[in-house]
């Protein structure tokens, strides 16, 4: 289910059709896509058409597929936001459906999970904006809830070249999990939890793309700027309505560090509320273990160590510790 153009495929030449993979596992029966669906014979075949988007996806379809050992076909590539809205429509049933091994569950969860930040990103005011990542985030906390391999495999799912999008996914995956060892295990909590997380950086949409997008060193004027997405999201998330609290706290603070030099508002031990800190450990983790342009990802252990000796007045010790355990537990 993974949103990326198959391996090995023949390049495209000038205006003819791109496509991309998706899961058999994905479509479900007695539904109509809404896409065309696409099948190549080899890797390195020329994609031909399969089905039309209007034509409901049946059990006969399904079962010359399971015969003829298909468990991929293709889309054009224009219609990948038809298909993450499609997913997003029959998410509930594919994370039900126990047919589906979890791995394809966990890729089925993030590819919509990073749809619905992507199209917020570029468009906030979207409409139902805010109630699909309530929906994503309520799949995400109930799957991590039910299956205790969701996090392994989420984190398998996961991309590791930094964007906006992929970042705010990755750190919602990791605070829900870590907030459900370490604070509660309320499914109302950890959606609050999730829905900030999720949206915590909806501001950087607001700022230039020289910032947002750099890929060098900022200037000291351009950092000043980058320091306002926290504000710049939590006015925009009041605005839309919707979000309690709890979201809106770790909007807010979620580059605030225990001594007093993080931003906003420049809180200082325990003006910071124990969510928040626990956000703080995920958002800087997944910053460390992510591919960025200036420097590569740091390894799993790498990063805990340089967080453990390094970070130790910024971070809550306890709770890094704690998430060292949790993701010891994942290798």
């Amino acid at each position: 289910m993974a949103e990326k153009m198959a391996e090995n495929s023949p390049a495209p030449a000038a205006g003819e059709k791109q496509f991309m993979p998706i899961s058999v596992s994905s479509l479900r029966l007695d539904t109509v896509m809404g896409f065309d669906l696409y099948l190549r014979v080899r890797k390195d075949a020329p994609a031909i058409l399969y089905a039309k988007g209007d034509v409901r996806f049946e059990e006969e379809a399904r079962k010359r597929l399971v015969e003829n050992r298909v468990e991929q076909l293709y889309i054009d590539t224009s219609d990948a936001s038809s298909y993450h809205r499609y997913l997003e429509a029959t998410l509930p049933t594919v994370l039900s459906d126990g047919t589906i091994d979890a791995a394809k569950k966990s890729a089925a969860l993030y590819t919509c999970a990073q749809g619905v930040v992507r199209d917020m990103l570029s468009n906030p005011r979207t409409e139902g904006g805010v109630d699909r990542s309530k929906s994503i985030v309520r799949n995400t906390v109930r799957f991590i809830l039910q299956n205790n391999t969701a996090l392994r495999h989420l984190i398998e799912s996961a991309a590791y070249d930094f964007n906006n999008h992929s970042h705010s996914v990755n750190g919602c995956v990791f605070a829900v999990a870590f907030a459900q060892r370490v604070l509660t295990e309320d499914p109302k909590s950890l959606r609050e939890l999730g829905q900030g997380t999720l949206l915590r950086d909806l501001g950087m949409g607001q700022l230039d793309d020289g910032i947002s997008q750099s890929t060098r060193e900022l200037s000291m004027q351009q950092f000043t700027a980058l320091k306002r997405h926290p504000l710049e999201g939590e006015r925009l998330l009041m605005d839309l309505g919707g979000l309690g609290g709890v979201a809106l706290d770790i909007v807010r603070h979620h580059h605030e560090k225990l001594n007093g030099k993080g931003y906003p508002d420049g809180l200082k031990g325990d003006e910071i509320s124990p969510i928040v800190r626990v956000v703080s450990i995920t958002d800087v983790f997944d910053g460390l273990t992510t591919n960025r342009p200036d420097r590569k990802a740091l390894t799993t252990f790498e990063a805990l160590k340089l967080m453990g000796s390094k970070m130790g007045d910024e971070l809550d010790m306890q709770l890094l510790r704690k998430f060292i355990e949790m993701m010891g537990a994942q290798d």
